[in-house]
């Protein structure tokens, strides 16, 4: 197995019933060092002393990896862990236990995120638990599994989904899958003294990712929109992300730094606001090739509200939206055909008497593909009143500084952003030997 350091102990050394109650057990050997090295130098232990197979569980995150300066090719299904703190800057994540002396290695369970993806350019939906299960290899795990393929040889655990009961299945956002034969790596004739690697691989039945994800995307800049209660800040990003996120999901932000902040001392608060730990909701998404609008529409007639008042309104409606497709919010498409600044022809009729949101896009561009995030400005509820209060210094840095500038060479420097509800989180079982002081482990 990679990556695993040998003790190079006798076969029997500790699983022979004799062996285990002789006079004579070796101190646990320090830094992984092999134990013949140090025969002649460790302490003994005397009469009264066992051994015993002990468990550690194991919860391994992939948020928690150094995602801000990974790879892109490091990502919740593929990473590197280990089990002791770290000096290697080629693993991902760490933990601050040591384990020695291992006899297993196995997987419990394993939860995933449940998003219900648009499959390339279309509007059809998957799910990750349309696949029957789910592979996890750890450091290849050498025939735990006997299978008919080198894949499922390979891999410590397989797993499928337990089925969701007390919620529709689209409402549960994360998916358990258990080990489905319990299987487990055991090291029954040579013992490990410590494990210094665990190189983690999620995979489907066709050794791919069960998603193509791109869970971590940078900043070009930061700009706010509107006004009230529909102001918020737009997020926009380098590169375009599809519908894995999605409204609800919760960002954290590292590193991003405000164009103005050596300007005015508000820019500082403005980092400190958006790098918060505690990350952001996302509360809307959006293209910024397409054209937003609040509207009603009484059968083919589409009416913007507000008469392009810019707080609902993107802008008028022009000649050229003429042959554009138009976005309903539950998916719905038509054609427009221009008709004034504030109205347009749709290709079907619809009835919405309230105002609801829609979109222009080009033939060409891919619905579910976005390049802003929003989030809530800085503010706060008053318990008093139940009225919206912006943060001072926020109202300040609005007043003198250019926090509408859209551009992407607004200055705004560093800064990335990692969707937390696109993560995997690794249940693992080890399995290690210690000593038992059988005298003390009788008292009453």
């Amino acid at each position: 197995m990679n990556n695993l350091v040998s003790t190079r102990v006798n076969t029997d050394y500790y699983y022979n019933d004799k062996r285990l109650d002789d006079d004579i057990i070796y101190e646990d050997i320090e830094n992984g060092e092999d134990i013949e090295n140090y025969e002649d130098s460790n302490e003994l232990i005397g009469l009264g002393n066992k051994l015993q197979v002990k468990q550690k569980y194991i919860v391994l995150s992939s948020f928690d990896r150094d995602w801000y300066n990974c790879a892109s090719s490091i990502n919740p299904f593929n990473y590197k862990a280990k089990i002791g703190i770290n000096t290697d800057n080629d693993i991902n994540i760490y933990t601050m236990n040591i384990i020695k002396n291992i006899v297993s290695v196995g997987i419990i369970k394993l939860l995933l995120p449940n998003k219900k993806m648009l499959i390339e350019y279309s509007n059809k939906s998957e799910y990750i638990s349309h696949h029957p299960y789910i592979m996890v290899d750890i450091n290849h795990g050498n025939n735990t599994n006997d299978g008919t393929n080198s894949n499922i040889n390979n891999a410590i655990g397989i797993l499928n989904t337990v089925t969701p009961t007390n919620k529709l299945f689209s409402e549960v956002n994360y998916l358990e899958y258990k080990n489905t034969n319990g299987s487990v790596k055991n090291y029954y004739n040579n013992p490990i003294s410590n494990i210094s690697i665990l190189d983690i691989k999620i995979k489907t039945e066709l050794n791919e990712d069960p998603i193509d994800i791109n869970d971590v995307l940078s900043i070009n800049t930061i700009y706010s929109s509107g006004l009230n209660l529909t102001e918020v800040l737009n997020i926009k990003t380098a590169t375009y992300f599809n519908n894995q996120f999605q409204i609800s999901d919760i960002i954290k932000i590292q590193k991003y730094v405000y164009r103005e902040t050596d300007t005015y001392s508000e820019g500082t608060n403005f980092n400190n606001y958006i790098n918060k730990n505690t990350g952001h909701k996302i509360i809307g998404l959006k293209n910024s090739n397409n054209s937003y609008f609040t509207v009603t529409q009484s059968g083919s007639t589409i009416t913007q509200t507000g008469s392009g008042n810019t707080d609902f309104n993107d802008r008028a409606f022009t000649s050229d939206d003429t042959d554009k497709i138009i976005v309903y919010e539950d998916g719905t498409t038509s054609v427009a055909t221009y008709s004034s600044g504030t109205e347009l022809t749709a290709s079907i009729t619809h009835t919405l008497p309230s105002a609801v949101t829609i979109y222009l896009k080009s033939s060409s561009s891919v619905s579910h593909y976005n390049n802003i995030i929003q989030i809530g400005i800085p503010h706060t509820i008053s318990t008093n009143t139940g009225s919206i209060v912006e943060d001072s210094w926020w109202t300040s840095l609005k007043s003198k500084s250019s926090t509408e500038d859209d551009s992407s060479s607004s200055d705004d420097s560093g800064g990335k952003l990692i969707n937390t509800y696109l993560q995997t989180h690794l249940f693992i079982n080890i399995g290690y030997l210690e000593h038992e002081n059988i005298i003390s482990s009788q008292l009453i």
